[in-house]
């Protein structure tokens, strides 16, 4: 296996570990955490961030890292098909990567360092955070299937 092609792996592992969030997201623990009352909804988020923030911090820097890699190493293809869709889903990455830095790191920072009693009257916040995770969930499923797209395509398209 040469370089390009483990970035290529590498790049689609990770990238696979961020859409599969989306997936579940989308198959239902979004009506779930919809239905929820704030208070529910808020402590479910204190947590949930506090256990994951490191990690996912790690995931995301490590995908691009991994994107930006494979862009590179695959130069030669950037104006085929597979490029060109290796390209996007790059993009997308970026673009959800942007949203979570901008968007959603700041309503998480707000729900874990508000007490639960100031959060109650904030449902705000509950909405906000629903609509940007399906944002960035379709984003990152979006890239994740272009990049899986891309492996279809040799690169003489």
């Amino acid at each position: 296996m040469n370089l390009s092609n483990l970035s290529l792996f590498l790049f689609a592992a990770l990238f696979f570990m961020i859409a599969s969030q989306a997936g579940y997201f989308f198959t239902g623990y979004y009506k779930v955490l919809q239905g929820m009352s704030t208070m529910d909804f808020m402590l479910i988020r204190k947590s949930t961030d506090a256990a994951v923030r490191t990690s996912y911090k790690f995931l995301y820097i490590s995908a691009m890292l991994a994107g930006i890699a494979v862009l590179v190493l695959h130069r030669n293809e950037l104006g085929s098909v597979r490029g060109t869709l290796m390209c996007i889903a790059v993009f997308f990455l970026l673009a959800d990567l942007v949203l979570a830095k901008t968007v959603s790191e700041p309503v998480n920072s707000i729900i874990g360092n508000t007490p639960m009693e100031q959060l109650i009257n904030m449902p705000g916040l509950q909405e906000k955070w629903l609509n940007m995770i399906l944002v960035r969930g379709a984003l990152s499923l979006a890239g994740f299937l272009l990049l899986m797209s891309s492996l279809v395509f040799a690169s003489r398209y």
